[in-house]
């Protein structure tokens, strides 16, 4: 049974169903984003409750996607993480923008009733 989550997004908890290494990859892919943006970070901004998406392109939703999709068919393609070197880090990162677009579009609280906040994002078809 899975311990209830914490108000603070970045606080862990621990799940049956999840893959500890791979929740490790991810957290390591979080703690090289924020090295990298710093104050911009993902996790900085989670930590001060910062669900804007402010004037950084990258937060969009379709630029998350882009990303996430990027390192998807780079893991497809047998390419390594261009920082970690591993294949797992690749669909790490996919997992955390996953997570972060889950994160700026407020989706934590959301229940099978809601309405969705935005249109669904468009896409190119592949």
């Amino acid at each position: 049974m899975s311990q209830a989550v914490s108000e603070n997004p970045t606080q862990s908890a621990s799940y049956e169903f999840l893959n500890a290494k791979f929740l490790e990859a991810m957290d390591d892919i979080g703690r090289y984003g924020n090295g990298k943006y710093g104050k911009d970070s993902f996790h900085q901004r989670a930590k001060a409750g910062d669900r804007s998406r402010g004037t950084l392109k990258r937060t969009e939703p379709a630029a998350i996607a882009q990303h996430a999709e990027d390192h998807f068919k780079m893991h497809l393609r047998g390419e390594l993480h261009d920082h970690f070197h591993t294949r797992k880090h690749q669909l790490a990162a996919v997992a955390f923008n996953a997570m972060m677009e889950f994160y700026f579009a407020g989706l934590e609280d959301e229940s099978v009733t809601d309405r969705p906040l935005a249109p669904p994002v468009q896409t190119t078809a592949h």
